[in-house]
């Protein structure tokens, strides 16, 4: 499924809406962790995104990791359900994984001291 900026897409198999709205200041609450939603670097992000579940093989790169690891090893690490892996949303931009939806953000699409650009990623119940 793909995901333009400023766009809304229904994943029924999940009954969710995923959202990417581009913010115009920088957000006050970067600090808290949240499940729903996560802000990125605009700047480091092309669009549209590509939004799917996981696949052998898949790597990421983790938050304060300098260099990519295996997906499954990431989530067995944050002791994510076996039973719920399979049902996660990936985000990806130009073929990298930058967001699992809930559990984690990639290292290069984080906010820093020269992000100018910024954009919401956020998850939501769809309305049935």
């Amino acid at each position: 499924m793909r995901l333009d900026l400023n766009q809304k897409v229904n994943i029924p198999e999940c009954r969710l809406q995923l959202e990417a709205k581009m913010l115009f200041k920088k957000p006050a609450h970067l600090q808290k962790k949240r499940e729903d939603y996560v802000v990125l670097d605009c700047d480091q992000i092309r669009f549209p995104l590509l939004v799917r579940n996981r696949l052998p093989g898949d790597r990421f790169r983790p938050l304060g990791q300098p260099k990519p690891s295996k997906l499954k090893d990431f989530l067995i690490n944050r002791k994510v359900p076996r039973e719920r892996r399979h049902r996660l949303l990936i985000v990806l931009s130009d073929g990298r994984i930058i967001w699992i939806a809930g559990v984690g953000v990639s290292d290069e699409v984080k906010v820093t001291a020269k992000t100018n650009r910024f954009v919401k990623l956020e998850i939501k119940p769809s309305s049935p």
